[in-house]
């Protein structure tokens, strides 16, 4: 019996490669990882995520969606299930986030592209959205949702249109905050982790804002579990929550668990600049799809797996 055929694009981010590199342990599943851009002259992390990428799965770069190169590739690799985990993020946490680009990355494409799934008998899609989409897990109070979250929500009302009038089934999985190795280095914990090593203090404006932290391997099973239901016709909105604190309390769990116990650091020291009532919210999935996560596993492999990155 052939494979399943499984893309998944944005496959060189860190959701992105930890979740093909779990979907490539099943033995039933033939993963192919897309990516717009090219390892070639980059270094640091983007080089080793894109080095181990291309150790785990088959992985296209190059290959994007507003060229139309997306879709010919399509037409020329049929895949069985389609995973559309790309976006634009340059500047994504800024009001100044350039939805002109966006749009040409993530709007104008998607015609074609769902065209193409139809042609090569595709059977379904999964939409990586995000908890910041309006109606999604994010509490904005009296806040506007940003242009980023706007765009999201974009992409996934026409994706569903496209779908359901092409009779493709289609899932989206909303993710909250993913932790774990290989996250860009300007998120909280590599940033805590460097700033340790140099002894100088993380500086805290919102010790009381809360996230819904999901580390990266639960949230890669959960898209093993959206895969599996599909190729079964069932298709579903997965809203995995993590474990839900407050950004002081995550800081020093860090501390604790990571930078002490087990890569032998001095903590990192916290200069709270505000004790502020908590402004944004809290950035939690609505659902009770609590995940049970073993923090001492995820802690574990989290040291072991920079450790190979970079020897501390």
């Amino acid at each position: 019996m052939s494979k399943v055929r499984i893309a998944i694009t944005g496959a060189t981010s860190f959701t992105g490669f930890w979740i093909g590199d779990t979907l490539r342990k099943n033995n039933n599943y033939e993963i192919f990882g897309l990516t717009g851009s090219s390892d070639a002259g980059s270094d640091g992390l983007k080089k080793y995520r894109s080095t181990r990428a291309k150790e785990s799965f088959r992985l296209f770069e190059g290959i994007r969606s507003e060229t139309g190169e997306m879709a010919r590739w399509i037409l020329e690799f049929r895949p069985d299930l389609w995973i559309h985990h790309h976006h634009f993020m340059s500047n994504f946490r800024s009001p100044e986030y350039d939805l002109v680009e966006s749009n040409k990355v993530g709007i104008e494409p998607l015609p074609e592209i769902i065209e193409s799934l139809k042609k090569v008998q595709c059977r379904g899609i999964i939409y990586s959205g995000s908890v910041f989409e309006p109606a999604e897990g994010k509490d904005w109070g009296s806040l506007e949702p940003t242009p980023y979250a706007k765009s999201k929500a974009q992409v996934w009302s026409l994706l569903v249109k496209l779908a359901e009038n092409e009779s493709i089934p289609i899932s989206k999985v909303v993710i909250a905050n993913p932790i774990g190795p290989f996250e860009n280095e300007d998120r909280l914990v590599p940033v805590m982790i460097r700033l340790a090593k140099n002894k100088l203090p993380l500086q805290l404006r919102t010790p009381r804002d809360e996230s819904d932290n999901l580390p990266v391997f639960d949230l890669a099973n959960v898209y093993v579990q959206a895969c599996t239901d599909l190729l079964s016709a069932r298709s579903k909105i997965y809203r995995p929550s993590g474990w839900v604190c407050s950004n002081l309390e995550f800081i020093e769990k860090v501390n604790e668990e990571l930078i002490e116990k087990r890569l032998g650091l001095n903590k990192c020291h916290i200069d709270i600049l505000s004790q502020l009532p908590k402004t944004k919210g809290t950035a939690k999935n609505n659902s009770d799809e609590k995940i049970s996560i073993d923090f001492k596993i995820f802690w574990d492999r989290y040291s072991e797996e920079i450790r190979q990155f970079n020897s501390i």
